[in-house]
C-alpha cells in the first residue's frame, strides 16, 4: 500500500511541477494543442487534483474496516505514590497513627480476537464497494474535465476564428469606403453610397470590438482550466472532412455506454454500498463472539495489602447477544433499505438519461456530417460568386455593391461552415464521453477530427 501511495503522490507531484512550469512562462501567448491543453489541465485543475486525493483517501477505508476483524492488543500501566496516615485503635483502645509511604505500580496486558463479527465483515464489504465508487467517481471527474476543457477549447477556437473573419471583413469594408470616397470625389458616386459604406464600416468595427471581448473571455475560461494566463490554440485547419463514426449504429453506441459509462457504473456501485449498509445494520441483531485474554500485575493496590503483589492471568470467550435496543436497530435497517431502493431508482434514472443523451449526441454527429457537406457546397458557390463579382467589377461590368454583397454572402457561409464544424466536433466529444471512452481515446478522436482534410476551402479556391 505504501508503494502504491508513493507512486500516486509521485504522479501528482510531477504533474504539479508541469503546471508550475507552464504558469511560470512569460506573458506571451502560449499555443496549446488539445492534447497539450489536457495535460496541463490534469496537472493544474483544482477540481481534478482534489478528486485524485479523494480517491487516495477512500482507499484507506478498507484497512480501517478490516481492523475490526483483527486482534487488538493494549497495554495499560500506572504508577502512583501514596502518602498519608492510617489511624486504628490498639488493644488498650488507644488511637494509633501510622504514616503511609508506598508505591502502587500496576500493569495489564489485554488481547481481544474477534471470532464471529458480522458487523465487521459487512463493514469491510461496504468499504470495498465505496472504493469502487470512488474509482468510478474519479473516472467520471476525469471525463468531466475533458468535457469542460473541450467546451472551453472550442469556445476559444470560435472566438479566434470569428475575430479573424471580422478582421478580414473590416479590412474589406475599409477598402470599399475608400473607393466610395474616391468615386464621389470623381463624381462617379453619390453621398448616399459613401454614407452606406461608412455605416457598414462602423458596424463591422463594432462587431470586431465585441469579438475582441469574446476572445478575452474565452482565454480567461481556458486559463482557469489549464493555468496558462495568455493561451491560444492552433488555427482551425482550412478543411475538415467529417470522419465517420465508429461504430456507426446507434445501438452499438448505447451498448458501449451501458457497459463503460463511469456514471452508470458509479450508480451500480452505490447500490452495492447500500446493500452492504443493510447487512451492516442488520448485524446489530446478530451475536458477536470474541476470544479475550489478559495478564495483570498489581502491587500494594490498597492499604490492606501493602507490600503484596498480585499476578493474574485470564483467557476465555466473550459472547454478546443483543436482546433489545429500543427499536433502534430495526429503524436503522429500515432506513438502510429505503436508501437502497432510492439508489436503485437513481440507477434506473441514470441509465435512461444516458441512453437519451447518447441518442441525442449521436443524432447531432450524424446530422452534423450532412450539414458540413452541404455547407461545403455553399462555400464553394460563395467563393465562385465572389471571384465572379470581383472580375466583373475589374472589367467594368459590375458594381462595388455587388462585390460587397457577394463578399458578405461568402463570409456568412464561412461563419456557418465554421460553426457547423465546431458543433460537429463538440457532438463527437460528447458522444465519446457518454460512451465511457478513456481520456486518451477522446483526445485521439478530437485530434483526428481536428486535422481532417477536405477538398473544399483550400488555398487555391479561398479568396
Amino acid at each position: 500500500m505504501s508503494m502504491e501511495r508513493s507512486s500516486f503522490l509521485g504522479r501528482v507531484g510531477s504533474r504539479a511541477c508541469l503546471a508550475l512550469s507552464i504558469t511560470a512562462m512569460p506573458a506571451q501567448a502560449v499555443e496549446l494543442t488539445f492534447a497539450q491543453a489536457l495535460e496541463a489541465a490534469v496537472a493544474f485543475d483544482p477540481s481534478h487534483r482534489g478528486a485524485a486525493f479523494a480517491l487516495e483517501a477512500s482507499r484507506y477505508g478498507e484497512p480501517i474496516a478490516r481492523a475490526t476483524l483483527l486482534p487488538s492488543v493494549s497495554l495499560n500501566a500506572a504508577q502512583a505514590s501514596v502518602r498519608g496516615t492510617r489511624s486504628f485503635p490498639n488493644s488498650f483502645n488507644q488511637e494509633v497513627r501510622v504514616r503511609l509511604d508506598y508505591e502502587t505500580p500496576q500493569a495489564s496486558l489485554s488481547v481481544r480476537m474477534p471470532i464471529l463479527n458480522f458487523e465487521g465483515q459487512a463493514a469491510v464489504q461496504q468499504a470495498r464497494a465505496e472504493i469502487r465508487v470512488a474509482e468510478q467517481q474519479f473516472r467520471a471527474d476525469g471525463l468531466g474535465l475533458v468535457d469542460r476543457l473541450s467546451a472551453a477549447y472550442i469556445q476559444l477556437v470560435a472566438a479566434q476564428e470569428t475575430r479573424r473573419l471580422l478582421v478580414g471583413q473590416v479590412e474589406s469594408l475599409e477598402v470599399q469606403f475608400v473607393q466610395a470616397e474616391r468615386r464621389q470625389a470623381q463624381g462617379e458616386d453619390t453621398r448616399v453610397r459613401v454614407a452606406q459604406a461608412q455605416a457598414d464600416l462602423a458596424l463591422g468595427r463594432s462587431r470586431l470590438v465585441d469579438a475582441e471581448g469574446q476572445l478575452t473571455v474565452a482565454k480567461q475560461a481556458m486559463a482557469r482550466i489549464v493555468g496558462v494566463v495568455n493561451v491560444s490554440v492552433p488555427g482551425l485547419p482550412a478543411g475538415s472532412a467529417p470522419t465517420a463514426l465508429s461504430p456507426h449504429a446507434l445501438t452499438a453506441w448505447i451498448e458501449l455506454a451501458v457497459r463503460n459509462s463511469p456514471l452508470l457504473k458509479l450508480r451500480e456501485q452505490v447500490v452495492e454500498v447500500t446493500e452492504a449498509v443493510v447487512r451492516r445494520q442488520y448485524a446489530g441483531h446478530l451475536p458477536r463472539l470474541d476470544a479475550v485474554g489478559s495478564m495483570s500485575q498489581q502491587a500494594s493496590d490498597s492499604t490492606a495489602n501493602i507490600g503484596q503483589t498480585t499476578n493474574l492471568r485470564s483467557i476465555g470467550l466473550q459472547l454478546t447477544i443483543p436482546l433489545f435496543s429500543g427499536g433502534g436497530v430495526d429503524a436503522l435497517v429500515k432506513q438502510a433499505r429505503a436508501r437502497q431502493m432510492q439508489a436503485k431508482e437513481e440507477l434506473r434514472f441514470e441509465r435512461e438519461t444516458l441512453q437519451f443523451e447518447v441518442q441525442r449526441f449521436w443524432q447531432a454527429a450524424v446530422s452534423g456530417e450532412f450539414r458540413i457537406r452541404a455547407l461545403e457546397e455553399a462555400l464553394r458557390s460563395g467563393a465562385l460568386a465572389l471571384r465572379g463579382a470581383e472580375r466583373a467589377q475589374s472589367e467594368g461590368l459590375g458594381t462595388a455593391g455587388q462585390v460587397a454583397e457577394a463578399r458578405s454572402s461568402y463570409l456568412r457561409a464561412e461563419r456557418e461552415f465554421l460553426q457547423a464544424r465546431l458543433e460537429y466536433l463538440q457532438a463527437r466529444v460528447q458522444l465519446q464521453l457518454r460512451s465511457g471512452a478513456s481520456m486518451t481515446d477522446v483526445v485521439a478522436d478530437f485530434e483526428r477530427v481536428w486535422t481532417g482534410s477536405s477538398a473544399v476551402a483550400n488555398s487555391e479556391e479561398k479568396p
